[in-house]
């Protein structure tokens, strides 16, 4: 009887265990969507919350700030400080300061300065010059300069080497335990998103086609932006594995309207706050006789138009799908010649008018 019983009991979980691994896992999904700003400023780079407020750079190429608004929406205030231009890349773990590099968001690398928050005088850290950066829970400071992973301490000494593959590395984001660090490389001239260890050991890349991601919370998931055709979706990868943990694939949280980027959990773990964009354009010609532009085609969203020998003909690249298109001068008798995923751009007619030529990108290669 005893036999029997364990053998009972064994069967029992093997039953449990298979019917377990059946059943697809619970997947995030994204319940709606809400606008927190409606200043107008174009916004862009990192996004960080301490759980009250979210911090963001918007404003002018070469004139940035760093805002903040309530994570409920309204208003938005300038953080107050004294550094020109600053690029907001990180806010350490309790909320009392953030790391900016100032120069610009157009330079390669830049100056590491940290501002206390809720105020206070910025300082440098020390002689450390980056690209992107992040805290560990120690307080200690990992950060790109586009080629290679370092890490400093917090006032920016001891600085040593974690990483160099020599195909660059950027936007570094560490795990909530400080144990593992997620960052875009180059994995067979793609881009990619990779991990190492806390200690540079131990790399792997992850997925490719990625770019900006963080950490959530539970440090089960990295989110992290992927482009495609006209736009980019935020996307989430299970990054715990284990026994009871299935290895799973990445999971797309949105699909349009808005392009998504620079994607980053709350604190809670319950939402994500991330940068919106409607991208539109207008094609314009230049009038001769009254030296104004004015809108050509019913200034359609429209880039790269070319027209036939005879006149008659016109084609261009859609805004911001990045489809190819053709109609006549006045345009009637519009068609579309390309369609996503595919990405077209530099349309041009063959001389006698037939064909049309134009180039192709990925998202992985553009």
């Amino acid at each position: 009887w005893v036999w029997v019983a364990a053998t009972a009991v064994v069967v029992a979980i093997a039953a449990a265990l298979i019917a377990w691994w059946r059943i697809p896992p619970a997947v995030p999904v994204v319940e709606s969507v809400t606008q927190l700003t409606d200043d107008g400023e174009p916004k862009e780079g990192r996004i960080e919350s301490d759980g009250a407020r979210i911090y963001f750079n918007e404003g002018q190429a070469r004139s940035w700030i760093i805002a903040q608004v309530s994570v409920n929406g309204g208003p938005s205030v300038q953080v107050n400080t004294r550094l020109v231009n600053p690029q907001l890349v990180a806010l350490a773990p309790d909320g009392s300061q953030l790391l900016a590099l100032v120069g610009g968001l157009d330079l390669l690398t830049s100056p590491m300065w940290s501002i206390p928050l809720p105020a206070g005088e910025p300082r440098r850290v020390g002689s450390v010059e980056g690209e992107a950066a992040d805290f560990f829970p120690d307080g200690r400071i990992v950060f790109t300069d586009t080629k290679e992973l370092f890490v400093t301490d917090k006032d920016g000494s001891n600085t040593q080497k974690l990483f160099s593959n020599g195909k660059g590395a950027w936007n570094p984001a560490v795990s909530p335990d400080g144990r593992r660090i997620t960052f875009t490389t180059m994995t067979a001239d793609l881009l990619a998103l990779a991990e190492i260890a806390a200690d540079g050991t131990e790399f792997r890349s992850l997925v490719q086609g990625t770019c900006c991601d963080r950490w959530s919370p539970d440090g089960n998931y990295v989110v992290y932006g992927t482009r495609q055709a006209g736009g980019s979706d935020i996307w989430a990868l299970p990054v715990r594995t284990g026994f009871f943990h299935r290895s799973r694939q990445p999971v797309r949280l949105t699909k349009g309207p808005l392009s998504y980027t620079e994607p980053t959990s709350s604190r809670d773990g319950k939402q994500i706050f991330a940068i919106g964009t409607k991208r539109r354009g207008e094609l314009v010609r230049f009038d001769m006789k009254s030296h104004q532009f004015v809108p050509f085609l019913s200034g359609i969203s429209a880039t790269d138009p070319t027209f036939s020998q005879d006149g008659q003909w016109v084609a261009y690249t859609s805004y911001p799908d990045h489809t190819i298109w053709r109609s006549r001068s006045d345009g009637s008798e519009r068609v579309q010649l390309t369609y996503p995923p595919m990405e077209a751009a530099y349309p041009s007619i063959s001389p006698d008018g037939t064909k049309i030529a134009f180039s192709t990108f990925t998202a992985e290669t553009d």
